[in-house]
């Protein structure tokens, strides 16, 4: 479940851009402050993860169940599962566990999961499934409903609508569009 490898770079309209520099735009937006701590979920070697300059980051690896720390018992301010919901054989039971790491009001969860193709043809078509041969590696495929939802039911809310953040829109990856989705979730209700 670890982030994906990539070169921190987006390809739009022919011009090179940073990847982390577009997620932590966004992700900052909705931020109070950039926390002193935070903890990258399901982060592999942690290479994804939004604000490794500016804080202080634990990585809990999911595939391996290793950390750079012991993170039981332990609240976190921030909190991100950055392509890792998408492989979760249990996608709101994940986010009920990050959401009973949180520290407080204040504390925030950053998701992104991948808007799969498909995904995007089935907001645009209700035909679109019914006609789908082969499906996706990834066991979960979301819709920014679907991940508001899921949300719902984790006990969290978003603090903005679901971002739908074009990735590639050239050659780049096989002549196919990409597209991820970005959310920050709070607690919808903040232990006493």
């Amino acid at each position: 479940m670890a982030n994906r490898k990539h070169k921190d770079i987006l390809r739009r309209r022919g011009e090179t851009i940073s990847y982390t520099q577009v997620v932590e735009a966004y992700f900052g937006s909705l931020l109070p402050e950039i926390p002193t701590r935070m903890l990258d979920y399901g982060g592999g070697e942690g290479l994804n993860t939004p604000f490794a300059q500016q804080t202080r980051v634990e990585i809990f690896d999911l595939d391996a169940q290793m950390s750079s720390s012991n993170i039981e018992g332990q609240r976190w301010p921030l909190i991100s599962l950055l392509n890792v919901l998408e492989h979760a054989m249990e996608p709101v039971h994940m986010l009920a566990q990050a959401a009973s790491m949180l520290e407080g009001s204040g504390s925030r969860v950053l998701i992104e999961v991948p808007l799969e193709r498909f995904m995007a043809d089935c907001m645009s078509s209700s035909a679109f499934w019914k006609a789908k041969l082969i499906w996706t590696e990834h066991v979960n495929c979301f819709s920014p409903l679907g991940l508001e939802q899921c949300l719902d039911r984790a006990g969290m809310e978003l603090l903005a609508p679901v971002r739908v953040q074009a990735v590639s829109d050239d050659s780049t990856l096989g002549g196919e569009d990409y597209a991820i989705m970005l959310a920050v979730a709070r607690l919808k209700h903040v232990p006493g």
